[in-house]
């Protein structure tokens, strides 16, 4: 079990608002369980692989507050980006 201390720096405080934040950003994460494990997928590349969920569920909320902490100025140039690159515009 763990506790996240600085929950409150992360939308919607949940992990379903952690994954919609970064993925906002661009990392196009999804979930998946096979044969026993649990996988992180940022688009088609695996980043992340455990038995537990609870294991890949604090990996997300570390990477989710490690940009909930940064300035919003350098947030919204990550997602001015983002929004470029999915447009075609970068």
């Amino acid at each position: 079990m763990y506790e996240l201390k600085w929950m409150h720096n992360i939308p919607s405080q949940n992990f379903e608002g952690a994954l919609k934040f970064l993925n906002e950003l661009g990392w196009n994460l999804k979930i998946e369980q096979r044969k026993g494990h649990w996988l992180l997928f940022a688009g088609e590349s695996a980043v992340f692989k455990s038995t537990a969920r609870e294991e890949l569920e604090a990996f997300v909320y570390g990477l989710a507050l490690a940009y909930a902490v940064m300035p919003q100025s350098l947030l919204r140039q990550f997602r001015e980006f983002n929004e470029s690159e999915q447009s075609g515009r970068v």
